[in-house]
């Protein structure tokens, strides 16, 4: 009876210490899902933030102003259209 009840209480240490093990490991888990999702936020606060640099770096006004300031271009005055009357005064063979 003795052994019996060493046994048992071996087993109930053995399956408390398995019990104490995988709480710890579900309580790490949840801290690293935490963690996780903390970086997922302030990654997609960086991701909106660059959406809208890219629509800015794109809007036809900056493209304009750049190409006026930094490349000197000039805006042109008008349109000069050639019109062909026919195709032959196009080739000639």
């Amino acid at each position: 009876m003795l052994c019996f009840n060493i046994g048992l209480i071996i087993v109930i240490f053995l399956l408390l210490f398995i019990h104490l093990i995988g709480t710890n490991e579900a309580s790490k888990e949840g801290f690293v899902i935490k963690e996780l999702d903390s970086q997922l936020a302030g990654l997609k606060l960086v991701n909106k933030e660059l959406n809208l640099q890219s629509a800015e770096m794109q809007s036809i006004e900056r493209i304009k102003n750049e190409a006026i300031s930094r490349l000197e271009m000039v805006e042109s005055g008008g349109y000069d259209y050639v019109i062909f009357r026919s195709a032959d005064s196009i080739v000639k063979k």
